[in-house]
Formats: C-alpha cells, sequence, structure tokens
C-alpha cells in the first residue's frame, strides 16, 4: 500500500509507503458513531485489522468481530463505531442493528437446532462461543441480555434455553 502524491518540490508524482505521515492524527469533529465511511483495509495486527478512512485517518476493525475474509488493499464500505478518547477510532464492517439482528438470530437459529437449549452461558470461555456463534463473548452477553428481557429465552444454571411460550420463528421439521 503507498500513498501517491505531487511532489512539489520538482513537481513529480511521487509514492510513498509511509502512510502515517499522510494521515491525519487529529479525529475529525463531523466523525459520529454509526457513520458511513469508505476503508481502505491496510494491514493485520495482533488486535485486528487497520484500515484507512475517507483517505485520512487510521482505524481499526476488531479481528473478534471481522467475520469474512479481507484483503490488503480492499476497499470497501464501514462504519464508525466508536470514537476513543485516546483519539483512535474504533471501526465495524455493518451497522450495529445489521449485526444485532444477525446475531440474534444466530442463537435463535442455534437454539431452534438443538432442541431449545445450548450449554453456554455469561461464564462461558469466550473461544466457545466464538466457535458456536462466530461472535465475542460482549456481542454474546448483549444478545442474551436481550432475548432474556424480551423473555424469549430463559437463563439457567447450566445454559440458556428457549422459552417455548415465545412468539418465535421455529425451525421448519417437514
Amino acid at each position: 500500500l503507498v500513498y501517491v502524491y505531487l511532489n512539489e518540490a520538482d513537481g513529480r508524482i511521487t509514492a510513498s509507503s509511509k502512510i502515517d505521515k499522510f494521515l491525519d492524527s487529529q479525529v475529525p469533529h463531523d466523525f459520529a458513531p454509526g457513520q458511513q465511511v469508505d476503508l481502505i483495509i491496510a494491514n493485520s495486527t495482533e488486535l485486528g485489522f487497520k484500515a484507512i478512512i475517507n483517505h485520512s485517518h487510521w482505524g481499526l476493525l476488531y479481528k473478534d468481530e471481522v467475520h469474512e475474509r479481507l484483503s490488503f488493499g480492499q476497499s470497501r464500505r464501514g462504519f464508525i463505531k466508536y470514537l476513543r478518547p485516546d483519539g483512535k477510532i474504533d471501526l465495524a464492517l455493518k451497522e450495529e442493528q445489521e449485526t444485532r439482528d444477525q446475531y440474534t438470530l444466530k442463537v435463535i437459529n442455534y437454539l431452534n437446532w438443538h432442541d431449545g437449549f445450548a450449554a453456554v452461558h455469561d461464564k462461558t470461555d469466550p473461544a466457545i462461543i466464538q466457535e458456536l456463534f462466530g461472535m465475542s463473548k460482549k456481542s454474546f452477553k448483549k444478545v442474551i441480555g436481550r432475548l432474556y428481557k424480551q423473555r424469549i429465552i430463559k437463563i439457567q444454571d447450566d445454559g440458556i434455553r428457549l422459552n417455548k411460550q415465545a412468539a418465535w420463528p421455529t425451525k421448519n421439521r417437514t
């Protein structure tokens, strides 16, 4: 990945792989959580994928929230997830509501296909939750909390159980 620019000293087109010096380190006031932005996937880190936002700022897509293959240099749509106090920007590939709905459906479908029960709860190892549902433990706990408040599931000592009285679509067993 390189930054291409016009060298003011001699008027030649120049490229640099030192992208940091061309990106703004201050978060602009017009960025807001949920805002749609253009991303260029730049490189991977231990935390996830660094991406250039609107050709001007760095942001981070956390690896436990990325459930698709990303290629370096790939351009795609993304969303501002969170503007951190340290000036860094957390990103998401999907809108929060869209992601929340998909995660909820994953849990409901799992319960439907496993006789209404899953042997997981808020104390379950994050790796198991990631393997079963393809989501972080934090996202799982949010989904479970929402389903519990809606009385769609019951939380038990050994896991979660689909509430039989809940008005939720079940699988077609025909």
